[in-house]
Protein backbone atom coordinates (compact mmCIF):
# COMPACT_ATOMS: atom_id res chain seq x y z
CA UNK A 1 0.00 0.00 0.00
CA UNK A 2 0.98 3.47 -0.44
CA UNK A 3 2.32 5.58 2.22
CA UNK A 4 -0.98 7.78 2.61
CA UNK A 5 -3.03 4.62 2.68
CA UNK A 6 -5.66 5.62 5.10
CA UNK A 7 -7.54 2.24 6.91
CA UNK A 8 -10.09 2.40 9.79
CA UNK A 9 -9.03 0.46 12.71
CA UNK A 10 -10.55 -0.02 16.36
CA UNK A 11 -8.44 2.21 19.13
CA UNK A 12 -8.97 -0.38 21.63
CA UNK A 13 -7.08 -2.79 19.58
CA UNK A 14 -4.36 0.24 18.97
CA UNK A 15 -4.18 0.69 22.83
CA UNK A 16 -4.12 -2.99 23.61
CA UNK A 17 -1.32 -3.38 21.02
CA UNK A 18 0.52 -0.28 22.36
CA UNK A 19 0.13 -1.20 26.04
CA UNK A 20 1.26 -4.83 25.41
CA UNK A 21 4.61 -3.95 23.55
CA UNK A 22 5.71 -1.59 26.48
CA UNK A 23 4.63 -4.68 28.30
CA UNK A 24 6.98 -6.83 27.01
CA UNK A 25 9.55 -3.88 27.12
CA UNK A 26 9.12 -3.81 30.75
CA UNK A 27 8.05 -0.44 30.70
CA UNK A 28 6.45 1.06 33.96
CA UNK A 29 2.79 0.34 33.15
CA UNK A 30 1.91 4.21 34.35
CA UNK A 31 4.62 5.74 31.90
CA UNK A 32 2.94 3.19 29.48
CA UNK A 33 -0.26 4.97 29.77
CA UNK A 34 0.68 8.09 29.40
CA UNK A 35 2.32 7.91 26.57
CA UNK A 36 -0.51 6.08 24.98
CA UNK A 37 -2.86 8.60 25.54
CA UNK A 38 -0.89 11.31 24.57
CA UNK A 39 -0.18 9.52 21.40
CA UNK A 40 -3.44 8.31 20.50
CA UNK A 41 -4.74 12.07 21.06
CA UNK A 42 -2.19 13.13 18.50
CA UNK A 43 -3.57 10.66 16.20
CA UNK A 44 -6.69 11.43 16.66
CA UNK A 45 -6.23 14.72 14.80
CA UNK A 46 -4.76 13.18 12.56
CA UNK A 47 -1.15 14.16 13.78
CA UNK A 48 1.06 10.99 12.71
CA UNK A 49 4.01 12.11 12.92
CA UNK A 50 3.60 12.85 16.73
CA UNK A 51 1.37 9.69 17.12
CA UNK A 52 2.16 6.12 17.78
CA UNK A 53 4.35 6.04 14.43
CA UNK A 54 6.98 6.63 17.30
CA UNK A 55 6.65 3.74 19.36
CA UNK A 56 8.68 1.61 17.55
CA UNK A 57 11.55 4.06 17.72
CA UNK A 58 10.57 4.27 21.90
CA UNK A 59 10.82 0.45 22.14
CA UNK A 60 14.36 0.29 20.02
CA UNK A 61 15.76 2.61 22.60
CA UNK A 62 14.39 1.63 25.61
CA UNK A 63 15.48 -2.07 24.72
CA UNK A 64 18.89 -0.32 24.21
CA UNK A 65 18.94 1.23 27.19
CA UNK A 66 19.05 4.69 25.83
CA UNK A 67 15.89 5.30 27.61
CA UNK A 68 14.57 4.53 31.25
CA UNK A 69 11.63 1.96 31.64
CA UNK A 70 10.38 4.36 34.52
CA UNK A 71 10.18 8.24 35.28
CA UNK A 72 12.94 8.88 38.46
CA UNK A 73 11.60 13.12 39.15
CA UNK A 74 12.71 15.57 42.24
CA UNK A 75 10.83 18.39 42.84
CA UNK A 76 11.32 21.38 44.52
CA UNK A 77 9.33 23.76 45.94
CA UNK A 78 11.42 27.70 45.84
CA UNK A 79 7.91 29.53 46.81
CA UNK A 80 4.47 28.60 47.27
CA UNK A 81 2.98 29.11 43.99
CA UNK A 82 5.99 27.85 42.19
CA UNK A 83 7.85 24.72 41.39
CA UNK A 84 10.63 23.28 39.15
CA UNK A 85 10.56 19.25 38.22
CA UNK A 86 13.82 17.64 37.40
CA UNK A 87 14.05 14.78 35.50
CA UNK A 88 17.34 12.31 35.83
CA UNK A 89 16.85 12.07 32.34
CA UNK A 90 16.02 13.48 28.84
CA UNK A 91 13.93 10.50 27.94
CA UNK A 92 9.68 10.68 28.84
CA UNK A 93 9.46 14.51 28.38
CA UNK A 94 6.09 14.66 28.27
CA UNK A 95 5.30 12.26 30.71
CA UNK A 96 6.77 14.74 33.21
CA UNK A 97 4.80 17.28 31.19
CA UNK A 98 2.16 15.51 32.23
CA UNK A 99 3.26 15.29 36.05
CA UNK A 100 3.87 19.27 36.20
CA UNK A 101 0.47 19.94 34.79
CA UNK A 102 -0.95 18.02 37.57
CA UNK A 103 1.06 19.88 40.03
CA UNK A 104 0.44 22.98 38.48
CA UNK A 105 -3.36 21.97 39.15
CA UNK A 106 -2.80 21.29 42.42
CA UNK A 107 -0.83 24.51 43.69
CA UNK A 108 -3.81 26.43 41.33
CA UNK A 109 -6.22 25.25 43.69
CA UNK A 110 -4.67 26.22 46.85
CA UNK A 111 -3.85 29.45 45.61
CA UNK A 112 -5.66 30.28 42.32
CA UNK A 113 -2.16 30.18 40.07
CA UNK A 114 0.59 28.04 39.71
CA UNK A 115 3.61 28.08 37.51
CA UNK A 116 5.67 24.93 36.90
CA UNK A 117 9.12 24.77 35.49
CA UNK A 118 9.61 21.59 33.93
CA UNK A 119 11.93 20.00 31.17
CA UNK A 120 10.99 20.30 27.82
CA UNK A 121 8.05 18.35 26.08
CA UNK A 122 7.56 17.31 22.63
CA UNK A 123 3.14 17.83 23.29
CA UNK A 124 1.52 20.61 24.72
CA UNK A 125 -2.03 20.53 23.98
CA UNK A 126 -2.73 17.37 25.83
CA UNK A 127 -0.80 18.37 28.64
CA UNK A 128 -3.35 21.10 29.56
CA UNK A 129 -6.29 18.33 29.63
CA UNK A 130 -6.36 18.73 33.99
CA UNK A 131 -7.37 22.62 33.34
CA UNK A 132 -9.79 21.93 31.11
CA UNK A 133 -11.35 19.27 32.99
CA UNK A 134 -11.16 22.03 36.00
CA UNK A 135 -12.64 24.96 33.99
CA UNK A 136 -9.56 26.75 34.45
CA UNK A 137 -7.38 28.84 32.57
CA UNK A 138 -3.77 27.42 31.45
CA UNK A 139 -0.67 27.80 29.36
CA UNK A 140 2.59 26.90 28.46
CA UNK A 141 5.50 28.39 27.13
CA UNK A 142 8.58 26.13 25.82
CA UNK A 143 12.01 27.38 24.71
CA UNK A 144 13.61 24.93 22.66
CA UNK A 145 17.23 24.38 20.74
CA UNK A 146 18.12 27.04 18.49
CA UNK A 147 16.16 27.06 15.04
CA UNK A 148 15.33 30.67 13.59
CA UNK A 149 17.24 33.90 13.17
CA UNK A 150 15.27 35.61 10.64
CA UNK A 151 18.77 37.47 9.57
CA UNK A 152 19.16 38.87 12.94
CA UNK A 153 22.24 36.74 13.55
CA UNK A 154 24.79 34.74 11.30
CA UNK A 155 23.36 31.82 12.98
CA UNK A 156 20.30 30.11 14.58
CA UNK A 157 19.56 31.49 18.45
CA UNK A 158 16.26 31.66 18.81
CA UNK A 159 14.11 28.51 19.12
CA UNK A 160 10.13 28.16 17.29
CA UNK A 161 9.42 28.04 20.61
CA UNK A 162 5.86 26.62 20.99
CA UNK A 163 2.91 27.51 23.39
CA UNK A 164 -0.01 26.56 23.87
CA UNK A 165 -3.52 28.37 25.62
CA UNK A 166 -6.28 27.10 26.62
CA UNK A 167 -10.03 28.30 28.09
CA UNK A 168 -12.86 26.91 29.88
CA UNK A 169 -15.62 26.53 26.38
CA UNK A 170 -18.02 24.09 25.27
CA UNK A 171 -15.99 23.09 23.22
CA UNK A 172 -13.14 24.39 24.79
CA UNK A 173 -10.82 26.89 23.69
CA UNK A 174 -6.87 25.49 23.01
CA UNK A 175 -4.46 26.88 20.40
CA UNK A 176 -1.20 24.90 20.89
CA UNK A 177 1.69 25.93 17.99
CA UNK A 178 4.83 26.63 17.26
CA UNK A 179 6.33 30.29 16.24
CA UNK A 180 7.60 29.06 13.08
CA UNK A 181 5.62 29.13 9.63
CA UNK A 182 5.43 24.84 10.46
CA UNK A 183 5.85 22.51 12.92
CA UNK A 184 9.67 20.76 13.18
CA UNK A 185 8.20 17.20 13.88
CA UNK A 186 5.76 17.83 11.17
CA UNK A 187 8.47 18.74 8.54
CA UNK A 188 10.61 15.85 9.24
CA UNK A 189 7.18 13.29 8.99
CA UNK A 190 6.66 14.98 5.71
CA UNK A 191 9.96 14.77 4.61
CA UNK A 192 10.56 11.17 5.25
CA UNK A 193 7.28 10.12 3.54
CA UNK A 194 7.32 12.57 0.86
CA UNK A 195 10.81 13.31 0.31
CA UNK A 196 10.37 17.27 -0.13
CA UNK A 197 9.56 20.41 2.57
CA UNK A 198 6.69 22.64 2.02
CA UNK A 199 7.78 26.26 0.17
CA UNK A 200 7.55 29.09 2.84
CA UNK A 201 9.12 26.92 5.52
CA UNK A 202 12.92 27.00 5.82
CA UNK A 203 15.84 29.16 4.42
CA UNK A 204 19.43 28.00 3.45
CA UNK A 205 22.39 29.56 4.86
CA UNK A 206 22.28 32.25 2.04
CA UNK A 207 18.81 33.36 3.26
CA UNK A 208 17.49 31.57 0.33
CA UNK A 209 14.12 29.43 0.44
CA UNK A 210 14.14 25.89 -0.28
CA UNK A 211 12.35 22.65 -0.36
CA UNK A 212 15.80 20.48 0.10
CA UNK A 213 15.04 18.00 3.14
CA UNK A 214 18.60 18.06 3.43
CA UNK A 215 18.64 21.13 4.68
CA UNK A 216 15.92 20.71 6.84
CA UNK A 217 17.81 17.64 8.57
CA UNK A 218 20.88 20.20 9.05
CA UNK A 219 18.68 22.23 10.86
CA UNK A 220 17.22 19.67 13.01
CA UNK A 221 20.64 18.38 13.72
CA UNK A 222 21.83 21.94 15.12
CA UNK A 223 23.76 22.94 12.24
CA UNK A 224 23.15 26.67 13.02
CA UNK A 225 24.56 28.43 9.93
CA UNK A 226 23.08 25.62 7.20
CA UNK A 227 19.72 27.22 7.41
CA UNK A 228 16.95 28.36 9.18
CA UNK A 229 13.05 27.80 10.15
CA UNK A 230 11.03 30.74 8.68
CA UNK A 231 8.87 32.66 11.85
CA UNK A 232 5.19 33.00 11.91
CA UNK A 233 4.45 36.57 10.85
CA UNK A 234 8.58 37.36 10.43
CA UNK A 235 9.73 39.75 12.73
CA UNK A 236 6.78 40.02 14.83
CA UNK A 237 6.59 36.36 15.02
CA UNK A 238 10.78 36.18 16.38
CA UNK A 239 9.91 38.65 18.94
CA UNK A 240 7.55 36.84 20.33
CA UNK A 241 9.72 33.35 20.10
CA UNK A 242 12.16 35.47 21.56
CA UNK A 243 9.81 36.60 24.37
CA UNK A 244 9.60 33.15 25.18
CA UNK A 245 12.85 32.47 25.41
CA UNK A 246 12.81 34.97 28.34
CA UNK A 247 10.09 33.30 30.37
CA UNK A 248 10.80 29.91 30.06
CA UNK A 249 14.33 30.30 29.91
CA UNK A 250 16.20 33.38 31.52
CA UNK A 251 13.10 33.31 34.31
CA UNK A 252 13.74 29.24 35.04
CA UNK A 253 16.95 28.93 34.31
CA UNK A 254 16.60 25.69 31.75
CA UNK A 255 17.02 22.36 32.13
CA UNK A 256 20.21 20.10 31.88
CA UNK A 257 23.18 21.39 30.07
CA UNK A 258 23.04 24.64 28.52
CA UNK A 259 21.66 24.88 24.20
CA UNK A 260 24.62 26.20 22.01
CA UNK A 261 24.09 29.75 22.23
CA UNK A 262 22.22 29.89 24.79
CA UNK A 263 23.02 30.86 28.68
CA UNK A 264 20.45 28.41 29.79
CA UNK A 265 18.83 24.53 28.45
CA UNK A 266 15.86 23.99 26.71
CA UNK A 267 12.53 24.14 29.28
CA UNK A 268 8.89 24.61 29.71
CA UNK A 269 6.60 26.67 32.03
CA UNK A 270 3.01 26.02 32.86
CA UNK A 271 1.07 28.75 33.93
CA UNK A 272 -2.45 27.99 35.39
CA UNK A 273 -4.87 30.17 36.47
CA UNK A 274 -8.33 30.01 38.41
CA UNK A 275 -11.15 31.93 39.26
CA UNK A 276 -9.96 32.23 42.97
CA UNK A 277 -7.19 34.48 41.90
CA UNK A 278 -9.68 37.56 41.70
CA UNK A 279 -12.20 35.99 43.46
CA UNK A 280 -14.58 36.23 39.98
CA UNK A 281 -16.38 32.77 40.13
CA UNK A 282 -18.28 33.81 36.50
CA UNK A 283 -14.70 33.75 34.55
CA UNK A 284 -15.29 29.89 33.22
CA UNK A 285 -19.35 30.82 32.16
CA UNK A 286 -18.15 34.64 30.63
CA UNK A 287 -15.42 32.54 28.64
CA UNK A 288 -18.21 30.26 27.43
CA UNK A 289 -20.63 32.80 26.67
CA UNK A 290 -17.98 34.85 24.62
CA UNK A 291 -16.54 31.58 22.31
CA UNK A 292 -20.24 30.97 21.25
CA UNK A 293 -20.39 33.91 19.27
CA UNK A 294 -17.46 31.93 17.33
CA UNK A 295 -18.27 29.75 14.70
CA UNK A 296 -14.79 28.29 14.41
CA UNK A 297 -11.63 29.00 16.63
CA UNK A 298 -8.91 27.08 18.04
CA UNK A 299 -9.65 24.07 19.69
CA UNK A 300 -13.21 23.41 18.27
CA UNK A 301 -12.30 20.99 15.57
CA UNK A 302 -9.48 18.98 17.23
CA UNK A 303 -12.43 18.36 20.20
CA UNK A 304 -15.15 17.35 17.63
CA UNK A 305 -12.45 14.88 16.13
CA UNK A 306 -11.79 13.61 19.65
CA UNK A 307 -15.24 13.38 20.27
CA UNK A 308 -16.28 11.31 16.79
CA UNK A 309 -13.41 9.05 17.63
CA UNK A 310 -14.12 8.09 21.01
CA UNK A 311 -17.75 7.61 20.35
CA UNK A 312 -17.01 5.51 17.24
CA UNK A 313 -14.50 3.74 18.88
CA UNK A 314 -12.53 3.72 15.44
CA UNK A 315 -9.87 5.91 13.84
CA UNK A 316 -8.34 6.23 10.33
CA UNK A 317 -4.67 5.08 10.17
CA UNK A 318 -2.26 5.36 7.56
CA UNK A 319 -1.86 1.64 6.84
CA UNK A 320 2.11 1.82 7.20
CA UNK A 321 1.94 2.60 10.47
CA UNK A 322 -0.68 -0.29 11.58
CA UNK A 323 1.15 -2.61 9.45
CA UNK A 324 4.16 -1.40 11.34
CA UNK A 325 2.97 -2.07 14.84
CA UNK A 326 1.05 -5.69 13.73
CA UNK A 327 4.61 -6.78 12.09
CA UNK A 328 6.57 -5.62 15.57
CA UNK A 329 3.70 -7.34 17.95
CA UNK A 330 4.42 -10.41 15.84
CA UNK A 331 8.09 -10.40 15.75
CA UNK A 332 7.70 -10.06 19.99
CA UNK A 333 5.58 -13.45 19.42
CA UNK A 334 2.53 -11.27 21.10
CA UNK A 335 -1.37 -12.35 20.82
CA UNK A 336 -2.54 -8.75 20.72
CA UNK A 337 -2.95 -7.19 16.98
CA UNK A 338 -4.99 -4.09 14.85
CA UNK A 339 -7.30 -5.84 12.54
CA UNK A 340 -7.14 -3.91 9.13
Amino acid sequence: MEHDALVSVSLAEVEATGLALFRNAGCEAELAASWMQIALDRDMQADYGRGISRLPSILEQVEAGTMSRRLDLRIERPSPMAARIFASRRDWPDQVGVKAAELAMQIAQQHGVSFVAFPQPHILGALLQPVLEAQYIGMVLVQNEPLMNYGTAPENLVGNNPLAICAPGNPPFIFDGALSQYGLVNLLYDASTRGTVPAGAIIDGTGQETTDPAILQAIAERQRTRGSMLPLGGMKGLGLAMGLEFLAGALTGGFFSANEGKPWGAGALIIVLGPQLFQHEQMARQASEYLAHFSSYPGQHSWQQRQQARQTGRLDYPAAIIHSLNELAAGKQLQERIAI
